[in-house]
């Protein structure tokens, strides 16, 4: 038990002040509930029927608001305030009877009301216990005794996250089920001062080194996507991470720069979280690949280019690989069998004739006469060619890319225009679903799982509307901040 002794003001006080955020969460998670009438009043003193109507409200939210929603309400939402997070807080540790979903609330909460009154500037490792609960002691009350057992085992966790070089060694490792454990052995023992403090302090230096993790992973996916396009690679196979087998690395670069939208579900449930690992896994595999056979480099300026010389002879083999052809001195009566044979390639030639000549109409052939210093000629305009030829070939691909990326944004753009209506078809799914489970006593225990499976179904089909949201809010920002830099390098120019 908590143990947190407060008066009827203090309560009444701090349910007004949650009131209109609870009717914000209630929005965005679709919860249709009736108001609370007295809280809609606003009354400064309520009567006993006032109170008891508003903690029966609370009651009902509270069943229906979780932990993550919680966290990712505190992400997107100014309305989560230091002062909004105490009085969370202590509304939960109120409840005379918490349940788990009351503890993991609790939990996220110490964790973001000690980061929230950190002094500027200070670090989480530097965070010794006795300061975590000098900070939580105004809304948890005085830490007193001995530090918990407990918080020795905490501390080997978070040294064993230290150690961690990657999320993959750092989830394999399990220390986010490990700490979960030690929570729900601690029992009553959790809802101590002194031990809330060793699990708020446990939090935030776990958070801190989970979302360098998240930096470092990051960094090292878009690094290795660097050396992929230098390595002339533009597609990956990431069926590992639930993406196709030929994936653009356009499309990867855009999914990381995002990463805020797509990692803003609760990290212990570590979904979005394994699809970055996997992301890395497939880079690093392409990377591993391209090492194992390299692709050759294209030729820079001042180098002489590979390509096939045919010289005194039309044998010529069609099925043989290239990039350029160059005919020097074919016979007459050959030169067109080995003209015919290379035009099947599709390959550009350069064709050096003691004769005048003109190139082919609508092929790509390149007529040299066969002057003094020819050969320098020729490597000049093999350059140009194999140049001209590698930027079309990079243009074509670009254009096919930016047609997936069209279709996707179109896509997009159709998924939250329809936002709204599902939204409203989820509100009739869920309000029935809570009224048929109001009179469970008439159902079936049968019927009474499948209508709570139907609702669970609408809860998660309704966050993953709100992630539309988000992504929408985080695009438009990005806009922005593309657009800033561009005024701001036009003004420099």
């Amino acid at each position: 038990m908590s143990g947190l002794q407060l008066s009827t003001h203090v309560v009444w006080s701090a349910w007004r002040r949650l009131y209109p955020i609870y009717q914000n969460l209630a929005r965005e998670l679709v919860i249709d509930v009736e108001p609370c009438a007295d809280l809609d009043a606003n009354q400064d003193t309520p009567g006993a029927e006032a109170l008891v109507d508003a903690e029966r409200w609370f009651a009902i939210m509270d069943g229906r608001i979780h932990a993550h929603h919680l966290r990712h309400f505190a992400q997107t939402s100014t309305l989560m305030t230091e002062q909004a997070i105490s009085d969370l807080l202590v509304h939960s540790l109120n409840k005379p009877q918490p349940d788990e979903g009351d503890r993991d609330k609790i939990d996220f909460l110490l964790v973001q009301l000690i980061a929230m009154s950190l002094p500027p500037g200070s670090a989480e490792s530097d965070l010794a216990l006795a300061s975590a609960a000098k900070l939580l002691a105004p809304v948890i009350g005085p830490a007193t005794g001995e530090p918990p057992s407990l918080a020795a085992d905490l501390d080997q966790l978070v040294a064993e996250g230290d150690r961690a070089k990657d999320l993959k060694l750092f989830f394999t490792s399990r220390i986010l089920e490990r700490s979960r454990e030690i929570k729900l052995s601690s029992g009553d023992a959790f809802f101590q001062p002194i031990a809330m403090a060793a699990f708020a302090r446990f939090g935030l230096r776990l958070r801190r080194r989970f979302f360098q993790l998240i930096q470092q992973d990051l960094n090292a996916i878009l690094e290795g996507l660097r050396n992929l396009e230098n390595r002339g690679v533009q597609i990956i196979d990431c069926r590992k991470a639930q993406f196709s087998a030929e994936e653009p690395i356009v499309r990867i670069r855009m999914i990381c720069q995002s990463w805020r939208v797509m990692f803003q579900a609760e990290y212990s449930a570590g979904q979005p979280l394994c699809l970055l690992v996997d992301l890395k896994t497939a880079v690093e595999a392409a990377l591993a690949q391209t090492a194992k056979s390299p692709i050759e480099p294209r030729p820079l300026k001042g180098e002489t280019p590979a390509f096939v010389v045919m010289e005194g002879s039309s044998d010529f083999k069609s099925t043989l690989d290239f990039d350029l052809a160059v005919v020097v001195r074919v016979a007459a009566e050959s030169c067109d069998a080995a003209m015919r044979a290379l035009k099947r390639t599709g390959q550009p030639v350069i064709l050096v004739s003691s004769k005048d000549a003109s190139s082919p109409k609508a092929w790509n052939v390149t007529v040299v006469p066969e002057v003094l210093e020819w050969p320098d000629l020729v490597l000049l305009l093999a350059q140009q060619i194999l140049e001209r030829e590698r930027l079309g070939s990079k243009l074509s691909r670009f254009q096919e890319l930016n047609a997936v990326l069209q279709h996707e944004a179109l896509l997009g753009r159709y998924m939250l225009e329809v936002r709204h209506n599902l939204n409203n078809a989820l509100t009739s799914l869920l309000g029935n679903s809570d009224l048929i489970l109001l009179d469970q006593e008439q159902l079936s225990p049968a019927i009474c799982a499948q209508v709570e499976t139907i609702r669970n179904m609408g809860m998660r089909m309704n966050e993953i509307l709100q992630r539309f949201s988000s992504l929408q809010k985080e695009m438009q920002l990005m806009e922005q901040q593309s657009s800033r830099k561009a005024s701001a390098a036009s003004a420099g120019a």
